[in-house]
């Protein structure tokens, strides 16, 4: 730059600096030169703007400064200590089988044990192919799979569909049937009438009762009938307590437990009670019977007296036996 003496300012002033307008103040001001050109500098009473920094010499270059400038969120730059790591260049190392070529930015990793011999074992099993292209085969499929059962549980069935039944088992809740009858039954002089049962539910004492676990074993095909629905033979115990109204005394009454497997309805069991005085009596029997599946029961009563009345207040007990596996 020229010096500026001997000159005079009308001459000069182009090349002098300035700022827009008043004295530098708190906000940034532009420099101009005297013909009001503006500069990329701005100046304020707190700080120095630059509209782009371009470095006219490449600075000077350090292997042990760890001081980088960054700009904040505010536009303005700040010092931050960074650690040695930072102006680490990235390296790679070698392992087995693996060697690590080139500088940073530019590796070159190479598999220097390629195409290793790779084997299978097994028992049953063969390989074929070759790598990496095998080929696995099971030598023995379908191999005998035997499944027996215990505590009452019988399995059923062949590889790979069995059947397990636990519906034996021992201290599963033993399904019961208690039939009320639907009302009072009069007998007459040789008229036999088979009892027919309300229909339960397990609430109310003037109606039958049915408990157990689903699906039920015993079933009803109508009021008066009770059936083995359960697919298989079971064991039934059989309890009546039957209160009946004689009229006049040496009346009589037969029980009767009756049996239908399809051919007819046959006593299975029968018993006669003779009352010599009149009056409310009450009769108890019970028996353990063997019941084929869909065999059918009824409860058959008859007075060759007459003058007896079967009360509805009677009730009759059937019992699944759950018989375990002790015999």
């Amino acid at each position: 730059m020229a010096t500026l003496t001997n000159t005079k300012v009308k001459d000069t002033y182009q090349t002098l600096l300035k700022i827009t307008a008043g004295s530098i103040g708190g906000g940034f001001s532009v420099v101009q030169d005297g013909a009001a050109n503006d500069s990329g500098l701005s100046v304020s009473t707190t700080g120095v703007g630059a509209t782009k920094l371009t470095f006219i010499n490449m600075p000077v270059t350090g292997t042990t400064e760890t001081t980088a400038l960054f700009l904040n969120s505010s536009r303005e730059v700040i010092a931050k200590e960074l650690a040695a790591s930072a102006f680490t260049q990235p390296a790679l190392t070698a392992s087995t089988g693996i060697s690590v070529s080139g500088v940073y930015p530019s590796f070159t990793i190479t598999n220097t044990a390629p195409d290793q011999t790779v084997s299978f074992t097994g028992t049953d099993i063969s390989i074929g192919g070759a790598y990496p292209n095998f080929t696995l085969t099971n030598d023995a499929p379908d191999q005998t799979v035997s499944i027996s059962g215990t505590g009452g549980a019988t399995v059923t069935g062949t590889y790979p569909n069995f059947t397990v039944d636990t519906s034996s088992i021992v201290g599963v809740h033993e399904e019961m049937f208690v039939g009320v009858p639907e009302s009072p039954y009069t007998l007459g002089s040789g008229a036999p009438q088979v009892i027919a049962f309300s229909n339960p539910n397990n609430t109310t004492e003037t109606t039958s009762y049915h408990f157990g676990n689903a699906p039920a074993k015993i079933t009803r095909p109508s009021n008066e009938v009770i059936m083995n629905g359960s697919g298989k033979v079971f064991v039934v115990y059989i309890d009546i307590a039957a209160y009946i109204n004689v009229l006049s005394p040496n009346s009589d009454i037969t029980y009767r437990l009756q049996s239908n497997t399809g051919t007819g309805w046959l006593t299975k069991q029968e018993a006669l009670r003779t009352k010599g005085s009149a009056g409310l009596h009450v009769d108890s029997f019970w028996g353990i019977f063997i019941v084929a599946d869909g065999e059918q029961l009824r409860i058959e009563v008859e007075s060759q007296s007459g003058n007896v009345i079967v009360n509805p207040q009677t009730q009759v007990k059937f019992q699944v036996k759950e018989t375990g596996n002790i015999i």
